[in-house]
């Protein structure tokens, strides 16, 4: 078995490992000598889309994580399928994203709404409720 120093780095030069138990951005570091390399990196196993606040008055937050470059989409339609808008529609790197829905901006109504998240060939549909409005 090789030696290892309490940091876990091999002294033999050994591959050193860690394996991540959630998603998410993980500043990294290594050490070599008195050289310090920083880096971040973004461990996520599938795309994922939450809503928050849901329901919500004026906006949302609509946070995903990408897996691996690709082009995503973001539509928003009311419960008839009745096209609403595009929030996104772009070529993204790997990573987490932020996209607000603004219901003051598209003057949207109080109702229940359906966010189509569109990532290559998958999708994922997230329901969300608008309880307030100024536009009546």
């Amino acid at each position: 078995m090789p030696n290892q120093n309490k940091s876990g780095i091999s002294a033999t030069g050994n591959p050193v490992t860690h394996v991540y138990q959630q998603n998410g951005e993980f500043k990294v570091g290594l050490t070599i000598c008195s050289s310090q390399f920083d880096s971040t990196i973004w461990v996520i196993d599938k795309p994922s889309v939450s809503i928050f606040p849901n329901p919500f008055a004026v906006q949302t937050n609509i946070q995903y994580l990408i897996p691996n470059p690709a082009h995503i989409k973001i539509a928003v339609t009311d419960m008839l399928g009745r096209y609403i808008t595009t929030l996104v529609d772009n070529n993204l790197g790997t990573g987490g994203y932020n996209t607000i829905f603004d219901a003051a901006t598209l003057k949207t109504r109080s109702g229940l709404y359906l966010v189509v998240f569109m990532m290559d060939d998958k999708v994922i549909v997230k329901k969300i409720v608008q309880w307030d409005s100024i536009f009546y």
